[in-house]
């Protein structure tokens, strides 16, 4: 999934609309963890979480090319809310009876 997420988010990327890559990261993590939420994921969709918000963060670093200033410009709110970025399940979807 790295590998796929790391694809959309290339350098020749930027031209690119930011809700296009944006829209495209959601649908690929979407399917992915659909597809593996039924498992005991919580501390793997917690690192893939971490890693796409920070390869995001840098992706929009570089797209507008900032080269002052706080690179949490682009916090982890901002890019949920603002660029909406899903969160992904830290729990499995099913429980013991």
């Amino acid at each position: 999934m790295r590998e796929v997420i790391r694809e959309e988010t290339r350098r020749n990327t930027f031209n690119k609309d930011e809700k296009e890559v944006f829209g495209k990261v959601n649908q690929r993590l979407r399917g992915w963890s659909e597809y593996y939420h039924y498992g005991n994921s919580t501390r793997t969709f917690g690192k893939m979480q971490n890693y796409v918000e920070e390869r995001m963060r840098q992706w929009l670093w570089k797209k507008h090319n900032k080269k002052h200033g706080h690179y949490s410009y682009y916090s982890n709110e901002k890019l949920h809310q603002q660029y909406g970025l899903i969160k992904l399940p830290l729990y499995a979807a099913w429980k013991y009876s």
